[in-house]
């Protein structure tokens, strides 16, 4: 089954997130890192971009994902999302620091989410 994505303000979900009221994103999202020790090690925000958005898209893709094609289109718009992220927020150099740490978070949940997915 295809998911269809919405896009808000430059940043891809299904429609099943931007339907989560605030209450139930509170309850159910992590934000940034999978538990309690990743999220204390895991920033939300780097240098002033705010990765929780793309964070929590991703945590509800894995809530609500059942197979492996499942896992790869949410990691793949994490990946999106944060750099759209970054693309919003920076320019110059800052940005391409930002891309690169970016590119760390998506790898990192990428290879180790099959522990949370």
């Amino acid at each position: 089954m295809k998911t269809e994505l919405i896009e808000k303000d430059g940043i891809l979900a299904p429609q099943y997130y931007w339907d989560y009221t605030e209450d139930e994103k509170e309850k159910l999202l992590n934000k940034c890192g999978g538990d309690p020790v990743t999220s204390s090690l895991v920033p939300n925000s780097i240098f002033g971009t705010d990765f929780s958005t793309a964070c929590n898209i991703h945590d509800a893709m894995y809530i609500n994902g059942k197979t492996s094609a499942d896992k790869r289109l949410a990691d793949e718009l994490f990946d999106k999302n944060l750099v759209a992220s970054v693309k919003k927020s920076s320019k110059g150099i800052t940005k391409s620091i930002k891309i690169v740490i970016a590119k760390v978070y998506y790898w990192a949940a990428s290879l180790l989410g099959h522990f949370y997915f």
